[in-house]
């Protein structure tokens, strides 16, 4: 996301309005994303490159960070702010008492973003050892903020439009750039300037964009896992034939030794593999001499060399059952040109629901089970909403009955359960619809 100063003061300014005196109670972490679970809903940050930021959401995965969770859990959020045109926000928390106080600081520098947590001004914990400016990260260090490259308080695209601007117009412009006492601000992703927007917020774009990163990553978790099950597939096809053909080797060289020693030899006979040059004992006992002994490895190695063409011909795998691939936490279907979000686990429910914007439409089926259905529109027709609630009504505990009864309502009135426990929530001013259960393989959709 093309983000400068200006998004950066609106983003840190709704944070700190959205998350005020919010308890803390766990982080999550995969790879490059963190989640700080709050009393308030997760700020949710992501340190992907080139486009790190921080929005508002749910982190689709159950892989706690302990360290960082024992370092500010029970902590309670006192402001966010941040520090021009270093990139950086950073937040402040405490307990209840004033005793504890640490401080979060994200350091939002394309290809150098870090997390750290800071005590009394040193470092506790960093994300990762390097950061802009050769800076390297040492526990219990005084943090130093990385030296500004330049002036640039603008975004590139805003400074090009500034420059070509007459000098009175530009002056009524950078008063408008300064003000804060604006409600709301959309700060786009090609948008030569931040234009007020009722509604929304600069941390709805961000929680946005965050989650597009998301999918992103998670898309290019599935494609990796493919290839590797596809490269590890080959792979093993190829060890179960060069095994399966030194077998077959090896039956046949046994079976030209034993045609080498006297006829009637029986009981355990000394013979040389002329290949390997190993010497070995046979036991030939059932067997009525020498030659019927050799005819029996020949046959079984004939029956081998079969089997093998066989499998080679119909594309048969002789495989060992595998690792499952990865599974994506959520399903996105297209209906009607309009994104339908299927959560399929717990921590998916979470995710397409939370870092979905308040105005999308959310359903659920009614006194039961199941997964969370958003579509992601303001405006929803009767047929789409009929078409979710089916989908709802199939992937959940009553998918089996004839008509379910499911609630569906903006996400603005959907929030999360007391116990903050993933996949649980509240919901309320909601409307109910009968319908009958449809697998969204059945109609009409595009992925």
């Amino acid at each position: 996301m093309k983000i400068d100063t200006y998004f950066l003061t609106y983003l840190a300014r709704d944070l700190d309005r959205y998350f005020h005196d919010a308890k803390v109670t766990a982080v999550f972490e995969d790879n490059h994303f963190f989640n700080i679970d709050t009393s308030m809903g997760g700020i949710l940050i992501s340190l992907y490159q080139p486009f790190p930021i921080i929005g508002r959401g749910i982190l689709p995965t159950d892989h706690k960070n302990k360290k960082l969770t024992d370092m500010i859990a029970n902590l309670h959020i006192s402001t966010v702010d941040c520090t021009g045109n270093d990139r950086i926000i950073r937040i402040q928390m405490q307990d209840r008492l004033g005793i504890m106080s640490r401080m979060i600081v994200v350091e939002l520098i394309p290809n150098y973003a870090a997390l750290l947590v800071l005590e009394n001004g040193r470092i506790i914990y960093a994300s990762r050892e390097n950061g802009a400016g050769k800076r390297t990260f040492i526990e219990g260090q005084v943090y130093h903020a990385p030296e500004q490259t330049g002036n640039k308080f603008f975004h590139p695209q805003r400074e090009y439009f500034l420059q070509n601007l007459p000098e009175s117009a530009r002056n009524i412009l950078f008063n408008h750039l300064k003000r804060t006492d604006l409600k709301s601000i959309v700060v786009g992703r090609d948008l030569a300037w931040p234009s007020p927007a009722e509604g929304e917020t600069a941390l709805d774009i961000a929680t946005i964009e965050i989650s597009k990163q998301i999918e992103s990553y998670l898309n290019s978790l599935k494609t990796k896992s493919e290839k590797k099950e596809k490269e590890g597939t080959v792979q093993r096809e190829e060890i179960s034939e060069q095994e399966e053909a030194e077998k077959i080797a090896r039956l046949k060289r046994l079976g030209q030794a034993l045609l080498s020693v006297p006829v009637q030899s029986g009981g355990i006979i000394h013979i040389t593999d002329w290949t390997t040059g190993e010497t070995m004992d046979v036991d030939i006992t059932g067997y009525a001499d020498t030659v019927d002994a050799a005819t029996s490895f020949f046959e079984k190695a004939r029956r081998l060399e079969k089997k093998a063409i066989a499998r080679k011909k119909h594309n048969v795998s002789t495989l060992q059952p595998h690792k499952e691939p990865y599974k994506k936490p959520f399903k996105r279907i297209i209906v009607n040109d309009m994104p339908i979000y299927i959560g399929l686990s717990a921590a998916g429910n979470d995710f397409i629901t939370f870092s979905s914007s308040p105005k999308h439409w959310w359903f659920h089926v009614k006194d039961g089970t199941g997964a969370h259905v958003v579509v992601r529109a303001e405006h929803i027709t009767e047929e789409l909403l009929y078409t979710a609630a089916q989908i709802a009504a199939f992937h959940s505990s009553k998918k089996d009955e004839p008509k379910v009864e499911v609630v569906y309502t903006q996400i603005k009135n959907v929030s999360r359960h007391h116990k903050n426990k993933k996949g649980l929530v509240n919901y309320k001013d909601y409307t109910t619809i009968l319908v009958e259960p449809m697998s969204e393989d059945s109609l009409k959709t595009s992925t």
